[in-house]
């Protein structure tokens, strides 16, 4: 098989246009075949000395579906760390200054323990968000308020470390040791800071308030109302999950992103239009545009999660408007969406 490589940007675009049909047609297919394909087709442009502009196109396309969509590079219904890492780390190769990218590897080094890493990263993501241009990969103040949090986190786990290796040199009595030595009492505030991150990690959002909690709260919720006449939108660490009176489905990144959309932003008097989901809708390069058909098989695909878990009534519904398809959630059935309090979606308001 010839490798992509060898292949005319000719060819690379047709191939683009097949992984983007086999994206739409297997549900389960991740990111990474298309990954690849748009980074050859940037390096033949390059190549080929084609305009700035097409090739600026091109690079900011990698960098988007970089960062959106990374975690799903092996499957697009379960979320995955290593493969968030191996794409946010793609994205910096085509531009070192984007916050978001910094201040999500950060949080992955956290996890990880490796408190040196998160602190250079949520440093990173703390001075470059200050001039970025491209709000969109600029950090929410949700996310620049965690950032401080984990800096200095991150700043006491490693002193924490440093002491308890101090405390073990102290021993050996070759040692000149610094007389009068203050040291900080940074304990308590490590505590204090876990603490709230981890009574302050996922949000519950109900029509009529939202609030913050822990984990563990947010799936006492979910226990509580699963089996009620409310709809549950659940973002969970490692995949998204549609949830009615007991019956529960996986949705896609995507599909759950839309979902929220519709639920948060939607009326009949204010539907929403294809456009408004242009960041989550695969574009194809060279048409630049989301097509209809495109854009109803989306919502075909929501509704037949919808019915998955026992709804046969239709709650979203269409308007047709200048002979354009748009779509409303109808709010017929109450909701719940439960998420990361730092969650970046892709479609805000």
């Amino acid at each position: 098989m010839m490798r992509l490589s060898e292949k005319s940007i000719e060819e690379l675009y047709d191939l683009e246009e097949k992984e983007l049909e086999l994206l739409e047609k297997e549900e389960n297919r991740g990111y990474y075949h298309l990954i690849n394909i748009y980074e050859s087709i940037l390096r033949e442009l390059q190549r080929l000395k084609m305009s700035a502009e097409e090739i600026e196109y091109v690079r900011k396309k990698i960098i988007r579906i970089c960062i959106d969509y990374g975690t799903y590079l092996k499957t697009v219904y379960r979320k995955d760390d290593h493969s968030a890492k191996t794409a946010l780390n793609r994205a910096l190769k085509y531009d070192r200054k984007i916050p978001i990218v910094h201040y999500r590897l950060g949080f992955l080094s956290y996890k990880e323990g490796k408190y040196a890493q998160s602190l250079n990263y949520f440093t990173n993501a703390n001075t470059l968000n200050e001039t970025y241009k491209n709000k969109k990969y600029c950090l929410t103040n949700q996310q620049l308020y965690n950032t401080q949090l984990y800096l200095m986190n991150s700043a006491f786990k490693i002193a924490e470390s440093a002491n308890e290796t101090l405390q073990e040199l102290k021993q050996d009595s070759s040692i000149e040791l610094i007389p009068n030595l203050e040291q900080s009492s940074y304990l308590a505030i490590i505590d204090g800071i876990d603490n709230h991150l981890e009574e302050n990690a996922f949000t519950v959002v109900k029509q009529e308030d939202s609030f913050s909690c822990s984990k563990e709260k947010s799936e006492e919720i979910i226990d509580h109302y699963e089996r009620s006449n409310h709809l549950i939108l659940y973002f969970a660490d490692r995949e998204n999950s549609l949830i009615y009176k007991g019956r529960s489905v996986q949705l896609l990144g995507n599909q759950a992103e839309l979902l929220r959309y519709f639920l948060l932003h939607t009326t009949e008097d204010r539907p929403a239009h294809k456009h408004v989901f242009e960041p989550i809708i695969t574009i194809n390069i060279k048409r630049n545009e989301i097509l209809n058909a495109t854009y109803r098989q989306n919502i075909r695909r929501i509704r037949e999660k919808i019915r998955d878990v026992g709804i046969e009534e239709t709650i979203i519904e269409n308007k047709t408007i200048n002979n354009n398809p748009t779509y409303y959630f109808n709010h017929k059935i109450p909701y719940i969406i439960i998420h990361r309090t730092d969650t970046s979606f892709l479609l805000s308001v």
